[in-house]
């Protein structure tokens, strides 16, 4: 008896030492690195190419260079990361897809691979499709109205509309950038299937007048990546 009381009082002992208890609320801390390509399916038409932003998130703390590569290609498909290697202030890199006209076709399962110095490199998977006629599939975009006004401290809106060619439906990733300080411009959905998305636009009331522009980037899982402009135009405020 004394022997199983000696035991139990050693392993209450080690876990009061190391802060363990029966309950398994543990919190492992994010040491990891994170792949997030912005889309998770490509199609690559024989002859064409295609563009894939990957954004890398690092562990907190780290700042050591982070090195991509793709893997898993098929025949004919080659994968260029630009920039290659990520600095320590740098998170996002663009995959440019390249298939020759005599690529493999069929769909398959391409690997982005992140790695750094003294990290275990992470991947991400996108199921990438080739096949076609080299007539890649494409869209337009555009906003309207392009020319917007707005007084300081007010907020207006515009519509980003999407024109499909080809045959091309998949979704598209939407981002708005290029703004300065004070005008916050946000487009809702980030990721539609429709033909068009809402841009909120939001100024801050010491906003100094002039016009600015910014850049909607949008990316088609299937039809590479299309960029429109518009401006904002901050007006004085029509006193009553």
């Amino acid at each position: 008896m004394k022997l199983f009381a000696s035991a139990a009082l050693a392993v209450l002992l080690v876990g009061a030492a190391t802060g363990c208890s029966g309950d398994s609320d543990i919190t492992v801390p994010t040491d990891r690195i994170t792949v997030t390509p912005a889309v998770t399916a490509a199609t690559l038409s024989m002859g064409a190419s295609t563009d894939i932003f990957v954004t890398v998130t690092r562990p907190v703390g780290y700042t050591g260079r982070l090195e991509l590569f793709a893997e898993n290609l098929p025949a004919g498909v080659t994968g260029v990361f630009s920039p290659p290697t990520l600095e320590a202030d740098a998170t996002v890199s663009t995959l440019t897809l390249t298939a020759t006209a005599g690529a493999t076709a069929g769909d398959g399962a391409m690997l982005i691979r992140a790695s750094g110095t003294g990290l275990e490199s992470q991947t991400a998977t996108v199921t990438l499709s080739v096949g076609g006629d080299g007539v890649p599939v494409s869209f337009l975009l555009s906003v309207t109205p392009s020319a917007v006004f707005v007084a300081p401290g007010a907020s207006a809106s515009a519509t980003v509309s999407i024109d499909r060619t080809g045959g091309f439906n998949g979704p598209v990733a939407l981002q708005v950038s290029g703004f300065p300080a004070g005008i916050t411009a946000a487009v809702s959905p980030g990721s539609t299937s429709s033909n068009s998305a809402t841009i909120s636009i939001l100024t801050d009331a010491t906003v100094p007048g002039g016009s600015y522009t910014g850049t909607v980037t949008a990316q088609g899982a299937a039809a590479g990546v299309q960029t429109t402009s518009f401006t904002v135009t901050i007006v004085p405020a029509i006193r009553q």
